[in-house]
């Protein structure tokens, strides 16, 4: 007879797809100890998302509730601590629903659970009615101060935004680099690029851009489809590779239809070939309005390509291998393309240098699945 685990950590997600800390938590569920310790998901969206299928081959549950926005303060909170009740014991219920947190931080103490995390991924959220906003995340930042126990954020600025500078500097913040499988994103490991540009229809002769998000206003696509008119017009020979899905996609695809950009910009949905496309880009750009600590920067990286960044983007995310440049967001298109030029003449480090430097900066995956599996079931801030 198979091991019983008993020990077991709830992660509440808006859902289970390929997004920044959803990539992850996914990293390090594949890296743990799992007949030791168990992950189950709490979910907001009844559709299938990305991650299901392998979450349920790990052995992990997954719960769907309507969100808080969608359900109301009460019932989100009652759902919440069934699924606990029903489901458990957890050993701890880890947020990744930024200031949201602290009503899931409320439920998990409800239902008894010791370890309740709150864990911030960016800097910024939304806000329509900006007085509103700042009534509503007050309240939430108080919850999150009273039932929290432990604060986790992907870096320095996320960790300051969601639980403030005196938290940070006194050590209550603890920051969980967002590490990835560094032999995933080695060059050397079996990506046939040239077969991968067959499949895609890129010419070989042409400069490939990429990037990868969904498609949301924080990612500022719209950028993106301004800067490759701007590319057309100068006669640059270039593809423009959008990998991701989201709410903003088919606006975005209509733009490209309308501006008659589609021989150069080519949207590819959601696609699990991520270490192979980024070995194919020459170049990755991000132009962001707003990130925590994008892990996708990591992945970039890890592959040897160099990124052009928007200069919101935190400035931890540079692993120190000559492979950012951060540029403004100011509609001058002619800095990024100038940028992009720098980049493809810059000498890329050898494969040895980038999985030595990722290590030594704490973005391996496996060192980090060791000590998150410690911090869980040994409670000891410590540890990471």
């Amino acid at each position: 007879m198979g091991t019983i685990v008993t020990r077991k950590v709830l992660h509440v997600f808006s859902a289970t797809h390929r997004g920044g800390a959803e990539t992850m938590i996914m990293n390090l569920y594949r890296n743990i100890d799992r007949s030791n310790l168990q992950f189950d998901f709490v979910s907001h969206k009844f559709d299938k998302s990305d991650y299901d299928d392998e979450i349920l081959e790990l052995g992990g549950n997954i719960y769907r509730i309507n969100s808080l926005k969608k359900s109301g303060p009460i019932k989100y909170v009652r759902d919440l601590v069934r699924v606990i009740k029903e489901n458990g014991p957890y050993v701890a219920v880890h947020s990744h629903t930024n200031i949201q947190g602290g009503v899931v931080a409320f439920a998990a103490w409800l239902a008894g659970v010791k370890m309740r995390i709150c864990h911030s991924h960016n800097t910024r959220w939304d806000s329509k009615n900006r007085l509103l906003y700042k009534i509503y995340a007050y309240l939430l930042k108080k919850m999150i101060a009273i039932f929290a126990t432990d604060y986790l954020a992907c870096g320095r600025d996320a960790a300051i935004s969601m639980f403030g500078k005196r938290n940070f500097l006194s050590g209550k913040v603890k920051v969980l680099n967002n590490a990835i499988d560094i032999e995933m994103f080695n060059g050397e490991v079996g990506c046939d690029v040239n077969q991968l540009k067959k499949d895609l229809n890129v010419p070989n002769d042409v400069m490939v851009l990429g990037h990868i998000g969904r498609f949301h206003d924080q990612k500022n696509h719209k950028f993106l489809i301004g800067f490759a008119k701007y590319l057309v017009k100068q006669k640059v020979n270039f593809i423009m590779l959008l990998v991701g899905e989201g709410e903003l996609k088919t606006e975005i695809e209509q733009t490209v239809k309308s501006e008659n950009l589609t021989d150069y910009v080519k949207l590819l949905g959601v696609r699990e070939d991520i270490p192979a496309l980024m070995n194919m880009f020459d170049v990755f750009l991000l132009p962001s309005l707003y990130e925590g600590l994008p892990v996708v920067l990591i992945e970039a990286q890890a592959t040897g390509t160099p990124c052009i960044i928007s200069s919101s983007i935190t400035d931890e995310v540079d692993l120190g291998l000559g492979l950012i440049e951060k540029v403004e967001l100011d509609n001058s298109y002619d800095k990024w393309y100038k940028a992009i030029i720098r980049a493809m003449q810059k000498s890329i480090p050898s494969d040895t240098k980038i999985r030595e430097c990722i290590r030594k900066k704490g973005y391996d995956v496996k060192e980090n699945a060791n000590k998150i599996m410690n911090y869980y079931l040994n409670g000891n801030q410590n540890i990471l």
